[in-house]
């Protein structure tokens, strides 16, 4: 974990670990990149602390995330998931986090004003 990264709670909101994404755009959910990618990350016992999937015009788009240690493990083997085709794509995203936010204890400007850092640090 990095200096930059690691964990931090400030009134109302956590910072995850880094993390990388993984971004599927199949014709078809759930499309074989997709059950490939899951499987691997299941067998391999692998958390996924954000997932998400919407329709992007006649695709569908998958969105998730592993801890970049975890993916530094697999990388061969999701590249190798990830080969390009006609079908389908994918983009991997290095050095991103979430952001929990807990609204019963923040302070919105303060919560702005901490994006507004992370983005101008590239984070």
């Amino acid at each position: 974990m990095t200096d930059t990264m690691r964990r931090i709670r400030i009134g109302g909101m956590k910072l995850s670990d880094e993390l990388v994404q993984l971004t599927i755009l199949e014709p078809a959910a759930p499309g074989e990149k997709l059950i490939e990618l899951l499987d691997l990350l299941f067998h391999g016992q692998i958390n996924v602390p954000h997932l998400h999937q919407g329709r992007m015009g006649t695709h569908m788009q998958t969105s998730f995330c592993i801890g970049a240690e975890e993916y530094e493990g697999l990388q061969a083997d999701i590249e190798r998931i990830c080969s390009v085709s006609e079908e389908s794509s994918v983009q991997v995203r290095r050095s991103v986090g979430t952001i929990a936010l807990f609204p019963h204890s923040f302070d919105l400007p303060f919560v702005l004003d901490i994006i507004r850092v992370l983005a101008e640090s590239d984070i």
